[in-house]
C-alpha cells in the first residue's frame, strides 16, 4: 500500500540525513530556530533540477531574510551533491536520501511510475506543514509559491496562518 501525500495541517516526519558537507541535519532540532523549507529534486545536473535549485539559489536571501532555512534533498551521492552544490554556489545545504528513506517518509509520488518525484514543503516551527507543492515538470513556480507562504507566516504572529495545498500540474 502506498503512503498517502502529505498535505498542509499534517505533522512534518522527523528524520536526520547526512548533509553534503559532511555534518548531519535533524529536522524538528532545526525547527527549534526557524520554519524550513524541504524541496526534493530528482538527480544532480540534470536540467529542471538546474533550474530548481538555482531558482531556491536566486531567491535564498529573501528567504533568509524571512528567517526561513533552505534544504535540498536528493538520492545523489556525497561526491556527486558536493560537486553539484559547489558547482552552482548554492548556499543552501543539500541533504542526502540515497535510499529514499525520506521521499517514502514524505510520500514524495514517482512521476511516470518510476522516476523520483518532486515535492516542495514548507514546515512551521510548530512542526505542522504549512503549505505542499508537488510539481512535475515545472522549476520556478513551487519556489515562488514556497516563498509567499513564508511570506505570509511573518506577517501574522501565529504558527501557520494560511495553510495551502498548491498542486502545479505538467504541461
Amino acid at each position: 500500500m502506498t503512503k498517502p501525500l502529505l498535505i498542509a495541517g499534517d505533522e512534518a516526519p522527523d528524520f536526520q540525513l547526512p548533509t553534503s558537507a559532511g555534518g548531519t541535519f535533524h529536522l524538528y532540532e532545526t525547527l527549534r530556530h526557524s520554519p524550513v523549507v524541504l524541496f526534493f529534486y530528482v538527480k544532480a545536473f540534470t536540467p529542471l533540477c538546474i533550474s530548481e535549485v538555482c531558482s531556491f539559489r536566486d531567491r535564498f536571501e529573501e528567504f533568509r531574510e524571512a528567517n526561513a532555512a533552505v534544504f535540498g534533498i536528493s538520492p545523489d551521492s556525497g561526491a556527486l551533491t558536493r560537486r553539484f552544490a559547489g558547482f552552482f554556489s548554492l548556499p543552501f545545504p543539500l541533504l542526502l536520501d540515497a535510499e529514499h528513506t525520506v521521499r517514502k517518509l514524505y510520500g514524495v509520488p514517482k512521476i511516470l511510475g518510476f522516476l523520483s518525484g518532486r515535492a516542495t514543503f514548507v514546515v512551521g516551527r510548530s512542526r505542522r506543514i504549512e503549505h505542499v507543492t508537488y510539481p512535475t515538470f515545472q522549476s520556478a513556480p513551487h519556489v515562488i509559491e514556497s516563498f509567499r507562504a513564508i511570506q505570509d507566516r511573518t506577517k501574522c504572529p501565529c504558527d501557520a496562518p494560511n495553510a495551502v495545498q498548491t498542486i502545479i500540474p505538467s504541461e
